[in-house]
């Protein structure tokens, strides 16, 4: 069924099928670090990870890894129980990399 939780303020939604075996149609915004124009100045940007299925490990874990271009990287790492699924998505685009933990329940 479909799951819908929070990646920090912002949101995460993904699908468990399968019957509890596999994760479909992962997608969260992660908040991204990124150098500035000026040496030690920063910005923030918010980009969108998505992946598109996971297998789950029958203890409920899962992992999954993407570059859907070239300089784009994702990961995905998390736990279903008891019908929520939490972990930690990185994102890295450029040169902008983010991470953040987020949790989601059936909803």
């Amino acid at each position: 069924g479909a799951y819908r939780g929070r990646v920090g303020s912002r949101s995460v939604r993904l699908t468990v099928a399968r019957h509890g075996r596999e994760v479909r149609s992962f997608r969260a915004f992660v908040p991204m670090l990124c150098p500035g124009v000026s040496p030690g100045q920063f910005t923030t940007q918010i980009g969108t990870a998505t992946i598109s299925r996971a297998r789950v490990a029958p203890d409920g874990s899962f992992v999954a890894a993407s570059t859907p271009r070239s300089g784009t990287a994702i990961r995905v790492r998390g736990r279903l129980k008891r019908g929520k699924v939490s972990g930690r998505v990185e994102l890295s685009v450029g040169s902008c990399a983010g991470n953040s933990a987020y949790s989601a329940a059936r909803g």
